[in-house]
């Protein structure tokens, strides 16, 4: 490298560098979640302790410091729980590792860096400070020292007890001298990294430099990647509706890379809802690959698909990958990052057995190190998920996002941001507690007495929405408490007297299947209690007696209910007497949430081939006034795709006779029998399907001369592959699928060419009506919104835009798509219909026959 030549600057946060460098010894999940998951409880008592801390305390100080090697420059950031500035109005001495002391000066000022760790450890039992909490504080400290060329600087590591609020405190003390010198043995250890990322980069730059589109631009995908490359340029979000085969894979990532040799981003985020659009990913970036773009890539994995034993026994003594797994990771991750570009599921796993770690924590070990990670939704919008590698701090970051198929993430935010907590799941807590502690006992019956109370306020139908969970969440937070120390005090290994006599191994094995029944409740009850801290006016906060298997209370089981509650005989059923209660927190809308996570990126691209309304997503995904959306022109014909609506038929609830279903067999039989291929036939149910292949096969069976398969409830995965191979291109005889709408099928399937050449969509895809639905209806309604297209209209006709998807996917395929509900006539549906519709025919049972004919003549 030249003496002129700018050197690459290198990233690094303070909790990712302490983490990577300090480690050591084995995965065990056998203990506490952790003080991190403690520290996310206790938010409230870490902002309490700054709030007291008086004048002299600044809290949540950010720091930055610029580490200056020959061949690079490593950019370290962070933030500093608080700094404690005083004046020395009363003299102390300093005292120095040789045993000499330092006066300060009278009028010179003391700095004291304070980490606080929220905790349930038994503080008197603490002799001294956690190593990697301890170097934390230690790199603040070393940063804060040459920012304000401090001689000499203090730390205070403040433990916190979660339950009593005890404080406990450790100082330590450092010259200047000292603090420089631990940090360049620690920038030492880092040096081979940061020298791998240095040449790298310089590598994929020069690649990314020279890399051109790699195919002809289709008609608007030129403007589409300019769109995408504005967006990243200004910082913004874009919501992109991009219909298929305006090849929007590429034209979001393409840019994006583009991004990365500009400094424009240092990494890409590409977050999916279903493996199979993972692929797509990872299938273009091998395009791209081929054309000389070196760009390092990894795909995440659940652990639970990756892990070569059982991911519940993850732990030293029962996993030989976790035993150790800290000490040989880093040459796993060294040996990976200087052979592979391509950090796949198969190339991860065979490194994995190579150097005898864990799969799992190795792929999140390289994404540190990869310039796009692949992976679910979870690891950036899941508060319990999240990659805290990336996201721990809560700070914007040099990322881009790019969020393939959106329209899922709508329904994936209310699930992650949503919580219930119900009877039955404490009495199955209960159950599995039979030789547990007392404490944990009696807390788990507080919180079905509290239960119990507050199914007091429902109503005949055994529903009521609430405005307070007094006196249930108190309850339920002292248990988690109770759980939390119990787990603390109680680690495996620990002697079981006071001589120090080892516990015996089936002792040993009880102890470790209690602790992993505890943890399963007691990650369940954290989440319910991380909910209830940020609730919001976007939740409805409910209470529901159920029948067991979660049905709800009919009106008349609900009168007998209140008629023996009333009587005063003494038979007053208890819940559990067939009926459940459960406490919910719906997560309504879940735009808030979502935005916050957005904006740890400085850039995002959510996008999906379905994403109409646009200002429907837009608003529940947590755009803003200022983000940009973009509907992107389809490169298809429209002659290549006939699209057909019975006006005749319609699957609404109360019509549903057998008349209507002969004559939706009559229109499948009319539609498939023009021309011989493969076509798909959507149904609302499982129970529609059923109704509607009876009448089938009962009228056309012996004439229609067609091969039928059928969807199962249920099917494995061989199953899948099965079903999906039978639509080959070359068949002697006509192919009908029949399958559920919304289901395994009818999103995320590409089926070119021939392979599929027709879709009979019934119905109009709305949900069932269901106590969640009628709720997000009523909360739409009072935001001053039209609650039923929010909670039904719109969500159904996602469904129905993806099954239609499935039949056109190149510029070559022809097919047809037949809409059998007569609702699609209502102007309220035809206002939803994309671009790409237009010139759609109103049929019927008597003239479809025909209108197909011409479409294919």
């Amino acid at each position: 490298m030249s003496d002129n030549r700018e050197k690459p600057l290198i990233f690094i946060s303070v909790r990712g560098l302490v983490e990577f460098v300090l480690r050591s010894g084995d995965i065990d999940n056998r203990f506490p979640p952790g003080d991190g998951d403690a520290m996310q409880k206790g938010s409230r008592v870490h902002r309490k302790l700054q709030d007291e801390a008086g004048t002299s305390y600044r809290a949540e100080v950010k720091l930055q410091y610029v580490w200056h090697d020959l061949m690079y420059d490593l950019v370290l950031d962070g933030r500093a729980d608080g700094i404690i500035t005083e004046k020395n109005d009363v003299r102390y001495v300093l005292s120095l590792p040789d045993g000499s002391s330092q006066d300060p000066a009278p009028d010179s000022e003391t700095v004291t860096i304070d980490e606080i760790k929220g905790t349930y450890r038994d503080l008197k039992k603490m002799a001294r400070p956690l190593d990697v909490h301890l170097s934390q504080a230690k790199c603040y400290a070393f940063m804060y020292a040459e920012q304000e060329d401090l001689p000499f600087i203090r730390i205070r590591m403040t433990y916190c007890h979660l339950d009593s609020e005890e404080v406990r405190y450790f100082h330590e003390e450092y010259t200047r001298k000292e603090i420089r010198e631990w940090f360049s043995s620690v920038m030492d250890e880092y040096r081979r990294w940061a020298l791998f990322r240095t040449e790298w980069l310089r590598i994929r730059d020069s690649s990314i430099e020279k890399l051109e589109f790699p195919f002809k631009y289709r008609p608007g995908q030129k403007e589409l990647v300019s769109c995408v490359w504005r967006t990243i340029r200004s910082r913004k979000r874009l919501f992109l509706e991009a219909p298929t085969g305006t090849g929007k894979t590429v034209s979001v990532l393409y840019p994006s890379i583009r991004a990365l040799a500009l400094k424009e981003a240092e990494r890409i985020f590409y977050l999916t809802a279903k493996t199979v659009t993972a692929s797509v990913a990872g299938d273009t970036l091998g395009v791209l690959r081929e054309r000389g773009m070196r760009v390092k890539s990894v795909v995440l994995t659940a652990r639970e698909k990756v892990c070569f034993e059982d991911p519940s026994g993850c732990n030293p003594e029962k996993c030989k990958y976790a035993e150790g797994h800290y000490d040989r990771v880093n040459d796993a991750i060294y040996d990976l990052l200087t052979s592979e570009d391509d950090l796949s599921r198969e190339t991860i796993l065979k490194a994995a057995q190579k150097h005898r770690v864990c799969p799992f924590e190795l792929s999140l070990d390289l994404s540190l190190f990869s310039d796009l990670v692949i992976c679910d939704y979870n690891y950036v919008f899941d508060p319990h998920v999240r990659l805290r590698r990336f996201f721990s701090e809560g700070q914007k970051t040099d990322s881009i996002f790019l969020v393939d198929e959106a329209h899922n993430l709508v329904d994936r935010g209310r699930e992650m941001y949503s919580a219930s907590l119900s009877e039955s799941f404490f009495r199955g807590f209960l159950a599995s507690m039979k030789s547990g502690p007392v404490s944990i006992k009696r807390g788990i019956e507080a919180c079905i007495s509290g239960l119990k109370t507050i199914a007091g306020e429902t109503g005949r139908d055994g529903f009521a929405v609430l405005t307070s969970l007094d006196p249930f969440i108190s309850h339920v937070d002292i248990l988690s408490m109770r759980i939390s120390e119990y787990l603390e005090k109680n680690r495996p290994g620990r002697t079981s007297s006071k001589r120090g006599k080892k516990q015996d191994p089936e002792q040993t094995q009880k102890q470790y299947e209690r602790r992993r029944r505890i943890l399963e409740h007691y990650f369940v009850i954290s989440h319910f209690l991380m909910i209830n801290d940020i609730l919001d006016d976007k939740y409805v906060i409910y209470c529901e007696r159920t029948e067991p298997g979660g049905r709800m209370r009919t009106g008349a089981q609900s009168r007998a209910y209140d008629e023996r509650a009333s009587s005063g005989s003494g038979g007053v059923p208890s819940p559990t007497d067939g009926n459940d209660i459960s406490v919910n927190l719906l997560c309504a809308d879940p735009s808030v949430n979502l935005r916050n996570c957005l904006e740890l990126a400085r850039s995002s691209v959510l996008f999906s081939a379905t994403m109409l309304p646009i200002q429907y997503y837009k608003s529940l995904l947590g755009g803003t006034g200022e983000d940009y959306e973009v509907y992107a022109r389809s490169v298809f014909k429209r002659e290549q795709c006939g699209y057909f609506i019975g006006q005749d038929v319609t699957s609404r609830y109360s019509m549903r006779t057998q008349r209507q279903y002969e004559a939706m067999a009559s229109y499948i039989y009319a539609a498939t029998c023009v021309k011989k291929g493969n076509y798909i036939v959507f149904c609302p149910s499982h129970a529609f399907l059923s109704e509607v292949l009876t009448s089938f096969n009962a009228i056309y069976g012996d004439v229609s001369g067609a091969d039928i398969i059928v969807q199962k409830q249920g099917m494995t995965e061989e199953e899948r592959e099965e079903f999906l191979g039978s639509f080959t291109e070359e068949r002697e005889r006509t192919l009908i699928a029949f399958s559920v709408m919304g289901g395994i099928f009818s999103e995320g399937i590409d089926l070119r060419g021939s392979r599929l050449i027709g879709a009979v969509i019934i119905g109009t895809g709305i949900p069932m009506v269901t106590r969640k639905s009628e709720l997000l209806r009523a909360y739409f309604d009072g935001a001053g919104k039209q609650g039923y297209d929010y909670a039904y209209r719109f969500p159904g006709m996602n469904k129905v835009l993806q099954a239609a998807g499935r039949v056109i996917r190149t510029t070559e395929d022809r097919g047809i798509v037949l809409l059998l509900d007569n609702r699609f006539l209502e102007r309220q549906y035809v206002r939803l219909f994309p671009r790409e519709w237009e010139g759609w025919i109103r049929t019927d049972s008597g003239s479809i026959a025909d209108d197909v004919t011409d479409f294919w003549d």
